[in-house]
């Protein structure tokens, strides 16, 4: 898989460096982001205090100056189509204030598996943990909403 193009958007990554995991999971995203996509502005929003994940992803959104940004945990990892798919899809949808490339599956992936993806990128790997029958790695139709809350199918 190429590079995919986030032109115009900024990745926002909040976070308190309170333990070794989470210095790693920042590197792993740092590589995430620059051999997954392209155009695109990383944003490292760092708490030196009480993490208080709304104050410091405010302070991350502060910095951006593209039209589009994308928080993302820094524990998390997303499937690379999925993002690029949820960031099409605001880009193209004006109506739309935000769109979460998440279905509500997540994976609590524990070594030596999450030193594994992190070292190799394999993404199929992903299909030793949990429910092997449905692809829980790429969101097919992002979710869509408005500020207001509403959902929009």
């Amino acid at each position: 898989m190429g590079k995919l193009d986030l032109s115009n958007c900024s990745i926002v990554i909040p976070v308190h460096l309170d333990c070794k995991e989470r210095r790693e999971h920042l590197q792993f995203l740092q590589s995430y982001f620059d051999r997954c996509f392209c155009n695109h502005r990383l944003i490292i929003a760092e708490s030196d205090e009480a993490f208080s994940t709304a104050k410091v992803s405010n302070r991350g959104a502060a910095l951006v100056q593209t039209p589009f940004f994308c928080k993302c945990d820094v524990d998390a990892v997303v499937h690379p189509q999925a993002i690029f798919d949820a960031f099409e899809k605001l880009k193209n949808t004006p109506e739309v204030s935000f769109v979460l490339p998440y279905d509500g599956y997540s994976f609590n992936v524990q070594d030596p598996l999450r030193q594994e993806i992190m070292r190799s990128f394999d993404w199929s790997l992903l299909s030793l943990v949990g429910n092997k029958e449905r692809d829980h790695m790429r969101l097919k139709n992002p979710t869509l909403g408005r500020l207001t809350g509403q959902m929009m199918k």
